[in-house]
Protein backbone atom coordinates (compact mmCIF):
# COMPACT_ATOMS: atom_id res chain seq x y z
CA UNK A 1 0.00 0.00 0.00
CA UNK A 2 2.61 2.57 0.72
CA UNK A 3 3.77 2.58 -2.55
CA UNK A 4 0.19 2.47 -4.16
CA UNK A 5 -0.17 5.56 -2.05
CA UNK A 6 2.77 7.01 -3.38
CA UNK A 7 2.25 6.63 -6.96
CA UNK A 8 -0.79 8.61 -5.96
CA UNK A 9 1.07 11.54 -4.72
CA UNK A 10 1.00 10.41 -1.43
CA UNK A 11 -2.71 11.40 -0.81
CA UNK A 12 -4.28 8.52 1.11
CA UNK A 13 -7.89 10.07 0.12
CA UNK A 14 -6.94 9.58 -3.38
CA UNK A 15 -5.40 6.20 -2.41
CA UNK A 16 -9.03 5.15 -0.88
CA UNK A 17 -11.10 6.59 -3.00
CA UNK A 18 -9.36 4.70 -6.21
CA UNK A 19 -9.21 1.56 -4.58
CA UNK A 20 -13.07 1.83 -3.72
CA UNK A 21 -13.38 2.24 -7.57
CA UNK A 22 -11.22 -0.96 -7.92
CA UNK A 23 -13.93 -3.05 -5.80
CA UNK A 24 -16.93 -1.12 -7.76
CA UNK A 25 -15.46 -1.36 -11.77
CA UNK A 26 -12.97 -4.42 -11.90
CA UNK A 27 -15.77 -7.05 -11.47
CA UNK A 28 -17.72 -5.71 -14.50
CA UNK A 29 -14.39 -5.25 -16.69
CA UNK A 30 -13.08 -8.64 -16.15
CA UNK A 31 -16.75 -9.29 -16.77
CA UNK A 32 -16.76 -7.88 -19.98
CA UNK A 33 -13.41 -9.40 -21.06
CA UNK A 34 -15.00 -12.71 -20.10
CA UNK A 35 -17.86 -11.56 -22.53
CA UNK A 36 -15.82 -10.35 -25.65
CA UNK A 37 -13.61 -13.55 -25.56
CA UNK A 38 -17.25 -15.88 -25.17
CA UNK A 39 -18.03 -13.86 -28.96
CA UNK A 40 -14.51 -13.96 -30.34
CA UNK A 41 -14.08 -9.94 -29.86
CA UNK A 42 -10.29 -10.13 -29.29
CA UNK A 43 -10.00 -6.43 -29.75
CA UNK A 44 -12.45 -5.73 -26.84
CA UNK A 45 -11.02 -7.98 -24.63
CA UNK A 46 -7.12 -6.64 -25.18
CA UNK A 47 -8.84 -3.23 -24.51
CA UNK A 48 -10.81 -4.40 -21.47
CA UNK A 49 -7.90 -6.14 -20.31
CA UNK A 50 -5.50 -3.37 -21.20
CA UNK A 51 -7.53 -0.65 -19.50
CA UNK A 52 -8.14 -3.18 -16.27
CA UNK A 53 -4.16 -3.72 -15.96
CA UNK A 54 -3.66 0.37 -15.73
CA UNK A 55 -6.11 0.39 -13.01
CA UNK A 56 -4.52 -2.62 -11.23
CA UNK A 57 -0.82 -1.06 -11.92
CA UNK A 58 -1.65 2.08 -10.01
CA UNK A 59 -2.33 0.46 -7.02
CA UNK A 60 0.33 -1.87 -7.20
CA UNK A 61 -0.99 -4.96 -7.72
CA UNK A 62 1.38 -6.73 -9.10
CA UNK A 63 -0.01 -10.82 -9.24
CA UNK A 64 -3.25 -8.94 -10.89
CA UNK A 65 -1.64 -6.74 -12.80
CA UNK A 66 0.53 -9.00 -14.12
CA UNK A 67 -2.80 -11.78 -14.81
CA UNK A 68 -4.25 -8.58 -17.03
CA UNK A 69 -1.08 -8.27 -18.93
CA UNK A 70 -1.21 -12.43 -20.17
CA UNK A 71 -5.22 -11.84 -20.93
CA UNK A 72 -4.04 -8.26 -22.90
CA UNK A 73 -1.03 -10.15 -24.60
CA UNK A 74 -3.15 -13.38 -25.57
CA UNK A 75 -6.48 -11.16 -26.47
CA UNK A 76 -3.80 -9.39 -29.00
CA UNK A 77 -2.78 -12.55 -30.50
CA UNK A 78 -6.04 -14.35 -30.68
CA UNK A 79 -5.53 -17.42 -29.09
CA UNK A 80 -8.95 -17.91 -27.64
CA UNK A 81 -8.36 -21.08 -25.54
CA UNK A 82 -5.31 -19.74 -23.71
CA UNK A 83 -6.47 -16.03 -23.15
CA UNK A 84 -9.48 -17.79 -21.65
CA UNK A 85 -7.66 -19.71 -19.24
CA UNK A 86 -5.90 -16.72 -18.51
CA UNK A 87 -9.31 -14.59 -17.58
CA UNK A 88 -10.03 -17.11 -14.89
CA UNK A 89 -6.63 -16.72 -13.49
CA UNK A 90 -7.06 -13.11 -13.42
CA UNK A 91 -10.42 -13.72 -11.86
CA UNK A 92 -9.06 -15.97 -8.63
CA UNK A 93 -6.38 -12.91 -8.57
CA UNK A 94 -9.05 -10.08 -8.64
CA UNK A 95 -11.00 -11.40 -5.79
CA UNK A 96 -8.08 -11.99 -3.98
CA UNK A 97 -7.19 -8.10 -4.32
CA UNK A 98 -11.03 -7.39 -3.72
CA UNK A 99 -10.60 -8.91 -0.34
CA UNK A 100 -7.67 -7.05 0.24
CA UNK A 101 -8.79 -3.84 -0.38
CA UNK A 102 -12.78 -4.26 1.02
CA UNK A 103 -10.65 -4.67 4.62
CA UNK A 104 -8.50 -1.90 3.59
CA UNK A 105 -11.35 0.33 2.69
CA UNK A 106 -13.54 -0.76 5.25
CA UNK A 107 -10.28 0.10 8.14
CA UNK A 108 -10.66 3.88 6.60
CA UNK A 109 -14.20 4.01 6.73
CA UNK A 110 -13.91 3.62 11.09
CA UNK A 111 -11.35 5.78 11.55
CA UNK A 112 -11.74 9.10 12.44
CA UNK A 113 -10.69 11.72 9.62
Amino acid sequence: MPTAVARLGGDERLFYDFAQSVLDEAPSMHEDIRSALSSGDFQKAHLAAHGLKGMLATLEARPATAAAGEVEKLSHECRLGEATEATERLGAELDRLQAALRDTVAGTQRRPH
